[in-house]
């Protein structure tokens, strides 16, 4: 009985430890009619968060509907979440992507 006590003790100590570090889990979604209608937008508010010292894991959740790249949606460095820490883009169903363009080459981007 003693172990099953000092394991919840240790469940909670670990659960209060991450809350008071600062690190959550952040929820964006991105949809035609919501606040965040396109990718590169999602990309940026995810990029402010992070710059203003956003530590937690970030799931930007693309919701079902059609988004027109108007040029090429680049992540880089900056796009990075910190250590221990992930950003991920989800689709909310399963999705697919439609390309209307060809690629005719592939250029490594060097900033």
């Amino acid at each position: 009985m003693k172990v099953r006590y000092l394991w919840i003790a240790a469940v909670c100590c670990i659960l209060a430890a991450c809350k008071f570090t600062g690190t959550s889990n952040v929820e964006l979604i991105v949809s035609p009619e919501s606040k965040i209608t396109s990718l590169s937008e999602a990309r940026d508010q995810v990029r402010a968060m992070r710059a203003s010292g956003e530590q937690g894991d970030i799931d930007v959740v693309i919701a079902d509907g059609t988004y027109v790249l108007d040029e090429t949606l680049i992540f880089g460095l900056e796009d990075s979440a910190p250590v221990g820490a992930v950003t991920r883009y989800l689709g909310s169903a399963p999705f697919f992507f439609n390309f209307s363009c060809k690629l005719i080459k592939y250029v490594k981007y060097v900033k």
